[in-house]
Formats: C-alpha cells, structure tokens, sequence
C-alpha cells in the first residue's frame, strides 16, 4: 500500500485512508518507524504500536472501527509479518508491558489453526512458527511477494525460490512479467506488490514505487551464492481457467518501456488463445453469438496519455476493419498490430475509443470514471458460431 491513498491528521497517530484506520498498514507503519533509528520516530512508533494492541481481542479488526469485529484469518496472519519483525529487532527497546503485550498478541496470531488458511498462507504460518515451509508455486506477483516473505523468515533459502522470482522479473521495467494469471493495474501502472520490492531489493536498485508501507518488513535477501534475473519474454499469452481472477487474468499481456513509464498492450477476454508459426495470436470465439449489445467479443487495451498516438494505416480515426494495420506509436516503441479472420465467416467493425481495462483498480469509488486507456475492440456485426480471429503483433 503507497502513502498516496493514506494521510495522516492531527487527531491520531495513525495513518487514514479516507475516514478509516487500516490496522495492517499501521502496523506496517510501525515498523517503519523503528526502522528510522531516531529517538522520536521510535517513541512515535511505540505509541502506534500500543494503541494498536489495545483493539486485539484474539485478533485485530480490518480497521479500528470495526472493532470488535474481526478481519478474516489470511488478515491475521498478514498482521503478524510486521509483529515478526517489530518483536525480534526492536522489542529490547520497549519497556516490559509493551513487550510482553507484543509477545502474547503474536503468539496467539500465529497459534491458529493452519486448516482453515489457504495454502499460500499456510506457508507464511509455517515460517511465522519456525517450522518447514510446504511447497507452493506462486501464481502472480502478488504470491511471490508473499512466499518471499515467508521465506525471508526462514533459516533456511532453497534455491528455486530466488530462481523462480528472478525468472518473472524484468530488470529494465522492473516489474513482474510472469505469467499474468492474476495482475492488476493501478492507473497508468502495473500494481506494485511485496515481489515489487524483493525483487528491488536484492538487485540493490530504488523500487519503482518508493512509499509503500508494506516495504517496512523487506529486508535484503540472503543467499548463498549470487542470481541475475534472466529477462522473461515482454510477451506473455494464456488461455482462461476458472481457478482464476476474471479482473486480473490476461489472455495476452505484452509490455514494453522503461520502470519510469510502463507500456502495455493487454487483452483480458476470456478466449481460448494460441500461437500461430510466424507469432500470430489465435483467439477462438465461443459457440454461443452474445446480444447485439455484446458483441465487442474481442479488445485490447494500452495506456493512454498525450504521448500515445494510435493510428490506422498511418492516420488517426476512430474505426478501422480485418487486414488493416493499426499502429500503437509510443517515445519507447512502435508497436504494429493487425487482425485478421483466421477460421469461419463474419462481417466486423474496429473502434478504438477511451476506456479502462478490466483490471484497473485506480478508482477512486463508483462515481471516479477517469479512464486510463486506449480501447481498441473488435465488433461482430455478424458470424458463423465457429470463429477464430489472428491477431500479428510486429
């Protein structure tokens, strides 16, 4: 979480988001205090430390208002990642009663039953307990920053971790570029997560993102031996599975630029996508021919600002047809695209208008209708219920 969505007021210690009090980002906030080293940021960290224990009654709410009703148990555990970390390195410097307070709280956190988590958080309870991590393939950045705050924890740093992290990470862009089951877009970004910042860290390089307060409890990561990272594809291409976030899967997600300015070109609908020889894009339609309302089936979406201009054979409109091609022209990168009827029959309209991708989670609420990118759909005016539409990225 960036300080961007969260202030501070004169009233409390703690840091607000909107008219409410996050407990987990105030303990992240803590911690962070600590870790300035300075005699009046640590008073000010124990005073938030201790007002925050107060609202525990065998768990912490979401946020202090809802006291005292309790976050869910995967909440619980993510508490006790800054408490870990707050009890091992500065708990020396507390007098008796906060000590003693911080020690039972963290106790009774990481004494649940592994049960009733999830087992991506089951590791993180393992490691929280000093006891072997189970094994688990991470699945987004999101999971990655977790399983590599686990096992920052542990004694003990198995090699595939750092391996499998750094094989998803992209140096130049600094970001995750990974298989893109579940990411997210924060406005004109990729979301920033705990990986993010791992990953930042042991490459001893500044995060894209500098105020987050999650980063309170990444430390550097100790190996035995040094890794690269090993610079993954920039294009990444998936078919849908149920098990998956709608919002966040990506069927095609290519990314270019610099970590100042992350491109993308994503599409998020749930086809069935292949490759063709020659990097030619598949994406097979369903049987089923949706309303006439909904019959944008296909749509791709990149970044808009005023230094991206998309044109249609090398002029700017608004509509465009199968065989002709579309230019995505940014500082970075020119990026040709071109759709094509690959199988079946049908008659199709192009537009490209303003729009949000499915993954966007910059919003400010419902009544927040900024948008943050280009939209360029395909339109079935109509079409046999066999379709397969090419799409040639050059």
């Amino acid at each position: 979480m960036s300080h961007s969505s969260l202030r501070r007021t004169s009233q409390t210690p703690f840091l607000h988001r909107e008219d409410r009090i996050p407990v987990y980002e105030n303990l992240c906030f803590a911690l962070s205090l600590f870790r300035c080293h300075k005699i009046a940021q640590v008073e000010e960290g124990m005073e938030v430390l201790s007002r925050l224990l107060g609202f525990f009654a065998k768990g912490f709410p979401s946020h202090l208002h809802d006291y005292p009703n309790l976050g869910s148990s995967t909440y619980q555990v993510r508490c006790a990642l800054p408490l870990h970390w707050t009890l091992i390195l500065y708990a020396r410097l507390f007098n008796p009663k906060l000590r003693e307070d911080l020690r039972k709280v963290y106790q009774t956190l990481v004494e649940r039953e592994k049960e009733e988590l999830p087992p991506l958080y089951r590791c993180l309870l393992s490691a929280l307990r000093k006891q072997e991590i189970p094994v688990y393939t991470p699945r987004s950045s999101y999971e990655w920053g977790l399983l590599l705050a686990a096992y920052q924890i542990a004694d003990e740093k198995p090699a595939w971790i750092l391996e499998g992290a750094l094989a998803n990470w992209d140096p130049k862009l600094m970001t995750y570029s990974g298989s893109p089951t579940e990411e997210y877009q924060n406005k004109k970004e990729p979301r920033v997560t705990l990986y993010d910042f791992f990953m930042a860290e042991y490459q001893k390089k500044s995060p894209r993102v500098c105020c987050s307060i999650q980063s309170a409890y990444v430390f550097p990561y100790k190996t035995e031996r040094a890794y690269q990272p090993l610079s993954p594809s920039p294009l990444q291409v998936m078919s849908y599975d149920e098990k998956w976030s709608s919002k966040g899967f990506h069927s095609v997600r290519f990314l270019w630029g610099s970590c100042q300015n992350i491109r993308s070109l994503v599409c998020q609908d749930q086809h069935s996508v292949s490759r063709k020889k020659k990097g030619r894009l598949l994406f097979s339609y369903p049987k089923e021919i949706p309303h006439e309302k909904e019959r944008l089936e296909l749509a791709l979406f990149t970044e808009y600002d005023e230094e991206v201009e998309i044109l249609v054979e090398g002029k700017k409109q608004t509509l465009f047809y199968l065989g002709e091609r579309l230019e995505v022209r940014t500082p970075e990168k020119r990026v040709n695209l071109r759709f094509v009827l690959e199988k079946g029959r049908g008659e199709f309209t192009g537009h490209i208008l303003r729009g949000n991708r499915p993954s966007q989670i910059g919003l400010d609420g419902k009544k927040d209708f900024s948008s943050y990118d280009w939209k360029i759909g395909l339109r079935s005016i109509d079409r046999t219920q066999e379709l397969t539409i090419g799409l040639d990225l050059f």
